[in-house]
């Protein structure tokens, strides 16, 4: 039976633990067959509860059923976060630290166990790596059109040491500045000031890290980022590319 991925919720994610030992092949073949045979039968149990079969104790036993998969596909997780640390670290910059990038792999990494097939002969960490690299790199791609598409009244740095812009009149100055606001307008108070503390706007005189802004705002630094990133898309949708990198 086709078994259906897992979906990984925040809370069940693993912690950042580099000291579990790496897995042997036979180690990974036999916690891979674990995760999709606990998968499989939790799949048939809740089939039998969706024709009509429900009863508490079922519930209960597919319940404790995903509830070992997920610590499986964790163990999994955690004994390849050595990869992952190893894939950010040649990505990671003044810019984009070494954690962001580590917790923007997580997720891929969990959906990577999800989807990885022992049967077809793999290394898993060759699996990973690709799913791990392809996210980061859509990670700083969106992060640059972000950077890109977000209008202040001064030029943002984006390196160490950037090139003099070339001079602005006062007339583009106040337009981009006024789509600065009218764009940062449409957002609830929370998101407006992520997104202002995120970029340096609105008073806000440097670029803030997703740390800093979950202490201001009382949110984890993995919540603060998902909220930004949620704001950007709804004002592409809003404006639409042109607009918005004018």
């Amino acid at each position: 039976m086709k078994t259906r991925p897992s979906r990984p919720r925040t809370a069940e994610r693993p912690a950042i633990n580099l000291d579990r030992p790496l897995l042997t092949r036979q180690q990974e073949r036999e916690l891979f067959n674990r995760l999709a045979s606990l998968k499989s039968r939790a799949d048939e149990m809740e089939a039998r509860i969706e024709r009509g079969e429900a009863s508490a104790a079922l519930k209960e036993r597919v319940e404790a059923l995903r509830s070992e998969a997920i610590e499986t596909r964790n163990t999994i997780v955690e004994a390849n976060l050595r990869l992952v640390v190893s894939v950010a670290a040649r990505f990671a910059s003044r810019e984009v630290t070494l954690n962001e990038l580590v917790s923007e792999s997580l997720a891929p990494l969990m959906r990577a166990v999800e989807l990885f097939d022992p049967s077809q002969g793999n290394n898993f960490s060759t699996y990973a790596t690709h799913a791990v690299r392809n996210a980061i790199g859509r990670a700083l791609h969106r992060r640059s059109r972000m950077r890109e598409r977000m209008v202040a009244t001064e030029p943002l740095r984006l390196d160490e040491t950037p090139a003099q812009p070339a001079p602005e009149t006062p007339a583009r100055a106040t337009r981009r500045s006024a789509l600065a606001s009218r764009a940062l307008s449409l957002l609830a108070p929370r998101e407006r000031t992520i997104l202002a503390a995120r970029y340096g706007l609105e008073g806000f005189t440097r670029e803030h890290t997703f740390r800093e802004i979950g202490g201001l705002l009382g949110l984890s630094k993995e919540r603060a980022r998902v909220l930004a990133h949620q704001s950007i898309e709804a004002l592409q949708a809003q404006f639409g590319e042109d607009e918005l990198e004018e």
